[in-house]
C-alpha cells in the first residue's frame, strides 16, 4: 500500500502548478491596486485635462471680450466725435443767426433815430429796384 506522505506524479504536479491560497491572495491584491492605481491615474489625468482646457477656453473667452470691448470703444468715440462734429456746426450756425439778428436790431435802431433817411438809403434803393424789377416783367409779359 502506499503510504500517505507519498504522492503519485500526477497529483503532485496538480499541488505544484496551483499556488497556494496565501499566494492567490496576494497576486489578486496586487492586481486590485494596480487597477485601482490606473483608473485614479486616469481619473487624475482627465482633470489635469479638464482644467486646462478649462483655462484655454478662459483665455479665449477673455480675448474675444477685450475685443469687442475695444471695437465698442472705437465705436462710441467715433459717434462721440460725430456729435461733437455736429453740435460745433449747429454752434456756429446759430451764432450766425444772432449775429444777422444783431445787425438787424442795430439796423432797426438807426432805423428810428433821427438820421432815419441816411441809414434807410438801402431799403429805399431796394424798393425802388424792385418796382423797376415789377414793371419790366409787365413790359415782357405785354410782349409775348
Amino acid at each position: 500500500m502506499h503510504a500517505p506522505t507519498e504522492m503519485s506524479p500526477a497529483q503532485s504536479r496538480k499541488q505544484r502548478a496551483k499556488p497556494s491560497r496565501a499566494k492567490r491572495f496576494a497576486l489578486w491584491a496586487l492586481f486590485f491596486i494596480v487597477w485601482a492605481g490606473l483608473v485614479g491615474g486616469g481619473m487624475y489625468s482627465s482633470y489635469i485635462y479638464i482644467e486646462q482646457v478649462k483655462a484655454d477656453l478662459i483665455a479665449e473667452v477673455n480675448a474675444r471680450n477685450e475685443q469687442q470691448l475695444e471695437a465698442l470703444k472705437e465705436d462710441y468715440e467715433k459717434q462721440i466725435s460725430i456729435l461733437k462734429e455736429d453740435i460745433a456746426s449747429s454752434f456756429s450756425k446759430i451764432e450766425a443767426e444772432v449775429t444777422s439778428l444783431n445787425e438787424l436790431l442795430i439796423f432797426a435802431k438807426d432805423s428810428a433815430d433821427k438820421d432815419f433817411d441816411s441809414s434807410n438809403q438801402l431799403y429805399t434803393q431796394l424798393n425802388r429796384l424792385e418796382e423797376q424789377l415789377n414793371q419790366l416783367k409787365q413790359n415782357m409779359e405785354l410782349l409775348k
